[in-house]
């Protein structure tokens, strides 16, 4: 490797790891989790029948020779790793050379908001990690290598495998690439129109092997895909709905621009920062070509201006593929690329600036979107802290609210520690209550979260392992008189023993 590839992979990792102890340390050490997290000792998560295969395989096959723990620190740790090495690869693929820029690009990536909902599901964030370090490395090995589409073609599988959500970023990443193309005249007209449908082909294929083992391993282990958030209907799509799906992602993703504190900025500042970076992005390409404007063909023209329409649906093209579910933070990784663009149009100003006055321009240039990149990620970190800051008053919160109705219920009269617990109805305590509830981010999980999933929270968190009763006891104490003349907990009156069961009436 040569001295300045080494300097930039020093500086492009060291920055991701810096940035990422300076945003998630706090999480990390505090063992701060949220909602499924919360419920997990063991285990990657949701497998095969959320369409996860790689995840399936980990759990069953792997696990056998290392096992896999729900380690906050460890598994985050890793995932750092891989974000750092996942942003040299970019930088390496689209030749940044500025070390100020590789350094603020990489604490963009590890300090996105996606990040952060993303180390919260401390038991799958090493995993989901290395799904993005393999989507990165497939676009990087198809660019660098005459026959590297076939390796990109499989590690994209096993990404998607992992996580689906994460090939918008592999969508991205081949449309900033003929953006670059388009714009340094290196690939001409027909050329260039060939590279496109190549990296679609890319794409095509790397869902079509993802489809493929996904069929056969449903089939052999005659499991069927879940119904959440629509996973069961993963692939289909009627050629009626895509104008409407497309009109809609455009839609949205100015939504997202516009707002001042959204899931991708978190704050009215870093709103303003990403807007005025854009707005210098597409500046620099237009001054850019204008400058090559005689030696850009006019079929490469027409080509860069279909692939910065395209761009926008490319960033938020999750919005398509998961057109009738819910979209959440951890979802959203893509639209870190947002920062990638300007970063390398601020480096290609540089090869047209050649006079005294030009260069001294590029100079503040240079500084103003490296300043305003840092203070993006500065931000970030803050806002990821509260986030954590948030969960841990949370698991405060419910462990105080645990604590108590555990001393209550064993000072109630007739309790015995071998006797079943019937929970009633769900906890609507008004008097939970969280002042960090502010913070920017949604599903991060909550204080209500750990309290309504007792089942889990219990035993797991509180290591207090009851027995409970089942559905149709539940169902029958709920409809007695005795439970009916209850009060609702936290009130006097709302825990009884009643037919050998503990009773609590939550609603």
């Amino acid at each position: 490797m040569k001295d300045e590839k080494k300097k930039l992979l020093l500086t492009t990792m060291g920055s991701g790891i810096a940035f990422g102890m300076l945003a998630h340390l706090f999480g990390m050490v505090n063992m701060l989790q949220s909602s499924d997290s919360i419920t997990a000792v063991w285990g990657t998560g949701a497998g095969l029948s959320s369409g996860r295969w790689t995840l399936e395989i980990i759990n069953n096959f792997l696990s056998k020779y290392w096992p896999i723990w729900n380690l906050g620190f460890y598994n985050n740790l890793l995932a750092i790793i891989f974000i750092a090495l996942s942003s040299y690869l970019i930088v390496d693929m689209f030749k940044i050379k500025d070390k100020w820029l590789c350094a603020a690009l990489s604490g963009i990536m590890v300090t996105f908001p996606a990040v952060n909902a993303t180390f919260l599901y401390t038991f799958a964030s090493v995993y989901y990690a290395a799904a993005v370090f393999m989507t990165v490395s497939g676009v990087w090995l198809t660019e660098k290598y005459k026959f590297g589409f076939i390796p990109a073609i499989i590690l994209s599988a096993i990404a998607l495998g992992i996580y689906q959500a994460y090939f918008p970023f592999m969508i991205v990443l081949f449309l900033t690439l003929l953006i670059v193309h388009a714009l340094d005249g290196k690939a001409e007209g027909w050329n260039l129109l060939k590279r496109a449908f190549f990296y679609l082909a890319v794409l095509l294929l790397s869902l079509l092997a993802y489809f493929a083992v996904l069929k056969i391993m449903l089939a052999v282990t005659n499991t069927e895909l879940s119904g959440y958030q629509n996973i069961n209907n993963m692939g289909k799509l009627s050629l009626r709905e895509i104008p409407y799906r497309i009109i809609a992602t455009y839609k949205d993703f100015l939504r997202i621009m516009l707002d001042p504190a959204n899931h991708t900025t978190g704050t009215a500042f870093v709103a303003a920062a990403l807007n005025l970076l854009e707005i210098f992005g597409l500046a620099a390409i237009a001054y850019i070509a204008i400058k090559n404007w005689k030696k850009i063909s006019v079929q490469n023209k027409v080509l860069l201006a279909l692939f910065l329409i395209i761009y926008p649906l490319g960033l938020y093209s999750i919005k398509i593929m998961c057109f009738d579910s819910e979209i959440h933070e951890v979802m959203l990784y893509s639209l870190a690329l947002l920062y990638l663009l300007p970063v390398i149009m601020c480096c290609k100003l540089k090869e047209h600036m050649h006079t005294d006055k030009q260069k001294k321009s590029y100079k503040v240039i240079r500084i103003c979107v490296a300043v305003l990149l840092c203070l993006v990620c500065l931000n970030y970190s803050m806002q990821s802290n509260a986030v954590y800051s948030k969960v841990y008053f949370d698991r405060i919160q419910a462990q105080t609210y645990w604590t108590g109705l555990l001393a209550r219920a064993e000072g109630t009269e007739g309790y015995s520690s071998d006797m079943e617990w019937a929970f009633i109805g769900m906890s609507n305590d008004n008097l939970l209550h969280n002042e960090w509830d502010s913070v920017p981010y949604k599903n991060i999980g909550t204080a209500g979260y750990q309290v309504t999933r007792y089942e889990y929270y219990l035993p797991i968190q509180l290591g207090y392992d009851v027995r409970f009763a089942d559905e149709a006891v539940n169902a029958e104490l709920a409809e007695s008189e005795a439970v009916q003349n209850m009060n609702c907990y936290p009130d006097a009156g709302s825990i009884a023993v009643i037919d050998g069961v503990l009773v609590v009436k939550f609603s």
